[in-house]
């Protein structure tokens, strides 16, 4: 009968082994479930920071921990840095020395591409989307 033992005990080793990777590979998948979700959260968290009357137009790091942005409030325009110590107004801005466009310089939007795609794909077929 030990030959039966030592069956049974290497069987419920192998469960045993069994249960435990499936309870790390559960742990595993909830903790990059909570990651996705929380990385959502917090991105339209910021998303909602700005609103009608207040609006970051750009920022960009100077430093480690220092930043400056360009904020328009109002139909008016400042400068300002943050950093550890707070947020601090640099400059008020004249409207006509700002470029109050949403599309960064080096981005292109959706639109545009679109509209190029539309224009090489429909003059290759005559101009009006049917097949020639």
């Amino acid at each position: 009968m030990p030959v039966l033992a030592a069956t049974v005990t290497g069987a419920a080793d192998s469960v045993a082994g069994f249960f435990s990777a499936l309870f790390v590979l559960i742990v595993f998948a909830g903790v990059v479930v909570l990651a996705y979700y929380s990385t959502k959260w917090i991105a339209r968290a910021r998303a909602g920071a700005s609103g009608a009357n207040v609006r970051v137009l750009e920022s960009a790091a100077v430093a480690p921990g220092a930043n400056v942005a360009l904020v328009r409030a109002g139909g008016e325009y400042f400068l300002v840095g943050a950093g550890k110590d707070g947020v601090s107004l640099i400059a008020k801005l004249p409207a006509d020395s700002v470029k109050d466009d949403p599309v960064s310089p080096g981005r292109e939007t959706f639109e545009r591409y679109l509209s190029e795609f539309r224009g090489r794909f429909l003059g290759k077929r005559g101009g009006n989307g049917d097949a020639p």
